[in-house]
């Protein structure tokens, strides 16, 4: 196994702050489901009618996909840094 070449620039990649993201969403959903109904209760009548139900459980699918599509994407900012360091 090897890595990649900008490894070091790990936590700044979009990919792993969607990850982040989702793993926080999932394992809070495991350990204290209330959070999420207390939650959508806090938010406006208008929001929540603006919201389908059907939306919610796919929130953390969504964060998944994110990640996997950011991987893929250019971060011209991390490409500047990694070219002044070289």
């Amino acid at each position: 196994m090897r890595l990649v070449n900008d490894w070091k620039d790990w936590p700044r990649w979009f990919s792993t702050w969607f990850e982040a993201a989702s793993a926080a969403f999932f394992s809070t959903l495991l350990i204290a489901p209330e959070i999420f109904i207390h939650a959508w209760l806090m938010l406006p009548d208008d929001i929540r009618a603006a919201i389908p139900a059907d939306w919610i459980k796919w929130a953390g699918v969504i964060l998944i996909v994110a990640g996997s599509i950011a991987k893929i994407v250019d971060q011209p900012k991390l490409d500047k840094k990694n070219e002044t360091n070289h």
